[in-house]
């Protein structure tokens, strides 16, 4: 009886799970690639990154809400690691610190360390959070301005590009300005989630109409969607290099994770 109540709930509940799943899917395009650009890899690398972690997440977790991917603070750790770009097989390089990430949290999670995260306050959760936004922004000033300033680090790099106001490319920066500004208008519309994709779409078809070809675009970042990614094995003479990065990975992604799980308790 049970059995035929759970068959009859889950057909009633079809329809809006998947439309759940067309717009979740849909958004996770334009996000995913957003992602790879932020670690400084092949943005390919953060969509494929986003469907492998989405399929398992779906098969291996209980939480109906939790989209299991990567996030903007693991990415900027990511675009800090000097291996990848320095490996004669980056795509490799950037699996080996995938595969340990995910070791790491798992011998985390067999000695049950998750206990500790208790000490964790609130507002460290909330300062950690809004610092990690501030350098995602100082991060991708050089593609949101067209101007690659020089500089040790981001806030350096930021107060270059804003001492720099004619190097800046007009275009370029309106076509950035008038994507954030789309996506914060339609996110207060019916469309919600899908007004990133609705601003994405309509942002690149008007510079594509309009002619604008100082624009950069994904194809002059060599991204070429060819198809599914071929698995590619660990490259092991990384791994030493790849320790410490490993487990800082896991670390601030246990802790976003966890943080989560406290106001979502689903």
């Amino acid at each position: 009886m049970n059995t035929e109540a759970n068959s009859t709930s889950k057909r009633s509940t079809f329809r809006h799970d998947a439309s759940a799943g067309l717009v979740l899917g849909l958004q996770s395009v334009p996000d995913g690639l957003a992602t790879g650009l932020l670690a400084g890899v092949n943005p390919l690398a953060g969509l494929y990154g986003y469907m492998v972690g989405t399929v398992s997440g779906a098969f291996s977790t209980s939480s109906s809400f939790m989209a299991v991917q990567g996030t903007g603070a693991m990415a900027m750790l990511v675009a800090d690691v000097a291996v990848l770009r320095e490996s004669s097989s980056p795509s490799r390089a950037l699996v080996t610190l995938s595969v340990l990430t995910g070791i790491a949290m798992l011998v985390a999670g067999l000695l049950k360390l998750g206990s500790m995260l208790r000490f964790v306050s609130n507002a460290v959760m909330v300062g950690f959070i809004n610092a990690v936004g501030v350098n995602i922004v100082l991060g991708q000033l050089a593609n949101l301005t067209g101007y690659s300033a020089d500089g040790p680090n981001r806030v350096v790099r930021a107060v270059n590009t804003f001492l720099h106001p004619g190097l800046l490319d007009g275009r370029t920066l309106a076509v950035g300005l008038c994507t954030v500004a789309l996506i914060v208008v339609l996110e207060r519309t019916p469309l919600r989630s899908l007004g990133l994709v609705v601003a994405v779409i309509a942002t690149s078809a008007s510079v594509h109409l309009l002619g604008w070809e100082q624009v950069a675009t994904l194809n002059d970042l060599g991204v070429t969607l060819s198809g599914l990614p071929r698995p590619e094995l660990p490259l092991l003479s990384v791994v030493p290099a790849l320790l410490v990065p490993a487990v800082s990975l896991a670390f601030v992604g246990l802790v976003q994770g966890a943080g989560i799980s406290a106001n979502f308790l689903n």
